[in-house]
């Protein structure tokens, strides 16, 4: 589950390309009901449930269980069959069983990731901090944060730096075409983005901004 939609991440006997263009609203069928109500679903003939929404040609039967952790579900293990009555209460019982082990493992792995991505956060901050010692001047700082962008995830990064005039405005960045300005242009590329992009958006709220499209945000400046 991925916020209020459902998204197939794996999957047996369905066309390939069905995880690309299916995805169900949290409510929404079967399977959305499931994930909202926490709740096991055993149907013996889809066609009589109004809930059901066709997802597959000539699917009869269904059963579906959540996978969660206590009231948080994360997602739904759902089998279909062609078969009118294919599933029954042992089948859900089995499903039950799995969806259990299978919500254990994904909790894990997500665990695990966020165990290593913090790692990997202090290990980028102790470098920066000894990068600084060796090199406490004002453009050290900014080579090194810069350097640090790639291990953050990043492919290119820059820095944005005012100060009390306009003439003091600093602009530094990796950026294929950018990274190549003299101080005049930077500066002036500095007040330009300061004033109508993201980077005023944040300077003005000062508070910092995650942008997971920059194409759908009406902040961005390009």
């Amino acid at each position: 589950a991925t916020g209020q939609t459902l998204r197939i991440r794996a999957a047996v006997g369905y066309p390939a390309d069905l995880a690309e263009r299916l995805s169900v609203p949290l409510g929404t069928g079967i399977t959305g009901w499931v994930a909202m109500n926490n709740q096991a679903v055993l149907l013996s003939d889809v066609r009589q449930d109004p809930r059901y929404v066709p997802g597959m040609n000539n699917m009869l039967s269904e059963a579906a269980v959540p996978l969660a952790l206590g009231e948080r579900v994360i997602g739904v293990l759902n089998v279909e069959s062609r078969l009118p009555g294919a599933f029954n209460d042992s089948d859900v019982q089995l499903l039950s069983t799995l969806a259990g082990t299978l919500t254990a493992i994904i909790s894990n792995n997500n665990l695990l990731d966020e165990i290593t991505r913090e790692r990997e956060r202090l290990s980028v901050l102790y470098d920066m901090l000894q990068g600084l010692i060796t090199r406490p001047d004002r453009r050290a700082i900014f080579d090194t944060a810069l350097s640090m962008a790639p291990r953050l995830g990043a492919q290119h990064g820059y820095v944005l730096v005012l100060g009390e005039r306009e003439s003091e405005a600093v602009f530094l960045s990796t950026l294929p075409g950018l990274d190549q300005m003299d101080a005049r242009e930077a500066n002036a590329y500095a007040l330009t983005i300061a004033s109508q992009g993201l980077e005023r958006w944040v300077l003005e709220n000062e508070r910092p901004a995650i942008v997971t499209d920059t194409r759908h945000d009406e902040r961005w400046y390009t």
